[in-house]
Formats: structure tokens, C-alpha cells, sequence
């Protein structure tokens, strides 16, 4: 990408839409490239069309699925808006105006999918949600209920379980610029500036965010469960952060977590022992009030040391305490453990200083959410390991990741 963006800056050409045609071009080149071959995927461009018939503006570059409707005479399309697993908006430079500009484009791409989504008619596809209730259990450390009991929840709980429905199944928006912003700091900065011009108001929330925003090296990333997500402190949930990552990476991630919900499908993601280092960027309180939903946003500044900070970092699974091991134990074998059970009372009674905190303490590992009085994991397959050298440590396992890295410890204790 970087060879082929600097022999298009070098180029001699002073015509506008063909220079843009150029870098769409190469942005269509290089998600072609990741999308795994034999799964009906396209990468095409055109327009949007959702249930009503209304198109969007139009899309430089979009993952696509299903049959859409080639535009006469051009290689451009007209696609509907529940085909459509991906979106990127390309920009040859990227500062306020086009980042200004990208936002508000993508943010009709979210509103005519939730649109399709929650409104009655149209054609309607069948979706597994697990992955928005994993989502859901991990952020809040409240256990999901099914979608049908989701008014059980308070309203501003209720909120935030929507969104991530929507999230899990919305396509991924990106705006991909080649120049513009030269920093993390400063691509974080552009995004503050242009939300604290704007104020407040309708269209600012949570859902209207790109998946991912990157310039230079540097990304902005939603935190939204598929597959980065933050947990809640008290009520605010960061939901938007910045890294240095390779952003191509990032945008793999992206996309491959959304096909492999899409088709119910793995992904060949290799050993996938290190992760990106994310700094947090923008946190939401989910308000409910005369039962209009909104939400309060809280920007967070970035000091120059994280600014230098490192982009990736080891994965390692979450060490516990032995009293902790064995609830974890226990999960892993029957499908939740009761907390007013006089049994667990006891025992945690005499190891930890209080029920309470001890299962607060359960809920940030993001590995455990509470369903009324009973605790319930929040992975799909969670493995449970010893160290030879002593300490207790828990994680998920459902790529075989906790595996691999039992493997690597014993083979370094070894050497």
C-alpha cells in the first residue's frame, strides 16, 4: 500500500476525480486481498439501496454478498443495503472537511441499515446474535437476556443492547485516508474537533461512529464488541479509542470478525498471540429520558508518552486468585453458579471480605456477568490453566488461542 500510494502522489495528473479514482482503486485492490476466496464476496463500487428504494450517495469501495444491479454502461453497482458487509469511504487527504464529510456519508449507511432493520417490511434475513450477547455480557457484566426479554433491562441498559444488536450486524464503515493528519494525537484531535463544533444533538450517538478511522499509521476504532470492545466503569462505557496498530491489520480484524458472523464460519487468524494496544478516546453514558434514548460523551486526552507508545503488545489470559480459580472451575462445568446459594456464601465468606465484592471483582475480568443472582460466563469456550511455577490464570479459547499460549509457556520454561 505504501509503495503503490507514493508512486500515485508521484504521478503526473492534475485531473481531481481520476487522482480520487486512483487511490479508490487501490483501496478496492487491497480489501480484494483480504477477503477469502469461495464465500460469494465482491469488492465493488456505486450506490446503497435500502428498503424503500432510496439510494445513497456514492460508495467508493464496498464488500458486498448476494446479487446487486450493475449501473449500464459502467462497472458500478446499485446493491441492497442487508447484502453490504463492508463500506470505505477513501480519502487522498484526510483533515476536517473530508473527515467531516466521511462521517456524515457513512452515517446514512447506519441509519438506512437500522432502518431496514427495525421497520416492518422488506425482505428480512435470520441472524444468530450471539456474538452481540457476548458483546452485551462482557460490556456491562450484566448476563444478556434473548431479544424478546430485552425490556427487562432498565432503559439505559436497553440502550446499549440495541446498539450492539445493531453493531454486530450494521456493515463495517471505514474511512481510509492516505495523507492528512501525521499523528494519533493529532487524527484524535480532528475527531474532537469536528464533534465539539457540532455540540450535541441527533446523529452523534454511538451508532453513528465509523467502525474505523485511520490516516498515516493511525486508527480510531469502535470498541463495540466485534471484535474490540472495552468494559463499562460505573455508567460510562468507552466505546471509541485510538492505536498506532498497522491499520491494515485493524481492518482485517474488522472485516474478518464480521464474515465470520455473517457465514457462521472460523478464520484463519494464525497464533494471534499479540494484540493492539488501544488508548481510550471517547466514553458514553447511555441516557434515557421521556423514552428518547441519547447519549453523553466524554473525551479523553492522550499525553505524549502514549503518543510514543508501543502498537502491539502479548496477549496473555487473565491471572486470578485461587478463590477465583475455582468459581471459574465450576462455571466451566455446570451453566451458572448461584451467589445466594448458602454453599458459595460460606465459602467466599471465609476467603474474600465480602460476597459483593467478590463477585464485582468477577465481573471485570469481562470473563463473568451476573443474571439476577446467578453468575454466568460470558465466552464461548473458556479454558482454565495452572503454571508450573504457581499462579492460576483464565481465558478464552475458542480460536485455540489459551492453548497456544499454555504451549509457548511450557516450551519457555523448558528452554
Amino acid at each position: 500500500m505504501k509503495a503503490e500510494s507514493k508512486a500515485l502522489a508521484d504521478y503526473d495528473l492534475k485531473h481531481a476525480p481520476s487522482i480520487g479514482n486512483m487511490y479508490e482503486g487501490l483501496s478496492s485492490k487491497i480489501l480484494d486481498s483480504a477477503v477469502p476466496p469461495g464465500l460469494d464476496l465482491r469488492v465493488v463500487d456505486g450506490f446503497i439501496v435500502d428498503a424503500q428504494g432510496n439510494m445513497s450517495g456514492q460508495i467508493d469501495c464496498m464488500l458486498v454478498t448476494g446479487e446487486g444491479e450493475q449501473i449500464p454502461y459502467t462497472k458500478s453497482y446499485k446493491w441492497p443495503i442487508w447484502d453490504v458487509l463492508a463500506v470505505i469511504e477513501v480519502k487522498k487527504n484526510l483533515y476536517g472537511a473530508e473527515l467531516a464529510d466521511s462521517f456524515h456519508h457513512l452515517r446514512q449507511v447506519a441509519e438506512s441499515f437500522s432502518n431496514w432493520l427495525f421497520t416492518e417490511g422488506g425482505e428480512k434475513r435470520s441472524f444468530s446474535l450471539a456474538p452481540a450477547m457476548r458483546a452485551f455480557s462482557t460490556i456491562t457484566g450484566v448476563h444478556a437476556p434473548r431479544y424478546a426479554d430485552r425490556e427487562s433491562l432498565p432503559e439505559p441498559l436497553q440502550l446499549i443492547y440495541h446498539t450492539l444488536v445493531s453493531e454486530q450486524i450494521t456493515p463495517i464503515l471505514i474511512v481510509f485516508g492516505y495523507n492528512g493528519y501525521k499523528s494519533e494525537t493529532g487524527l484524535r484531535e480532528g475527531l474532537y474537533g469536528f464533534l465539539k463544533d457540532r455540540d450535541s444533538g441527533k446523529g452523534y450517538g454511538v451508532p453513528s461512529f465509523p467502525h474505523q478511522i485511520t490516516c498515516n499509521g493511525n486508527s480510531l476504532v469502535k470498541l463495540t464488541g466485534q471484535p474490540y470492545m472495552a468494559p463499562m466503569e460505573g455508567d460510562y462505557w468507552t466505546f471509541y479509542g485510538s492505536t498506532k496498530s498497522n491499520p491494515l491489520w485493524v481492518m482485517i480484524e474488522l472485516i474478518w470478525t464480521k464474515i465470520a458472523n455473517r457465514f457462521c464460519i472460523g478464520m484463519p487468524w494464525g497464533e494471534d498471540l499479540d494484540v493492539e494496544v488501544i488508548h481510550r478516546l471517547i466514553e458514553a453514558k447511555a441516557v434515557v429520558e421521556n423514552g428518547q434514548g441519547g447519549w453523553m460523551l466524554n473525551y479523553t486526552s492522550m499525553s505524549g508518552e502514549d503518543d510514543v507508545s508501543i502498537h502491539q503488545e502479548a496477549w496473555t489470559p487473565v491471572f486470578v486468585s485461587d478463590t477465583q480459580f475455582v468459581i471459574f472451575n465450576q462455571l466451566c462445568n455446570k451453566e451458572g453458579v448461584d451467589i445466594t446459594e448458602p454453599a458459595f456464601v460460606e465459602y467466599i465468606s471465609k476467603k474474600e471480605k465480602s460476597v459483593e465484592a467478590f463477585v464485582a471483582d468477577l465481573q471485570k475480568t469481562g470473563l463473568v456477568s451476573l443474571d439476577g443472582t446467578t453468575l454466568r460466563l460470558t465466552t464461548a469456550e473458556l479454558m482454565c490453566g495452572i503454571f508450573p511455577e504457581g499462579g492460576f490464570a483464565v481465558g478464552e479459547n475458542n480460536t485455540g488461542r489459551m492453548t497456544r499460549y499454555m504451549h509457548r509457556k511450557m516450551h519457555e520454561k523448558q528452554a
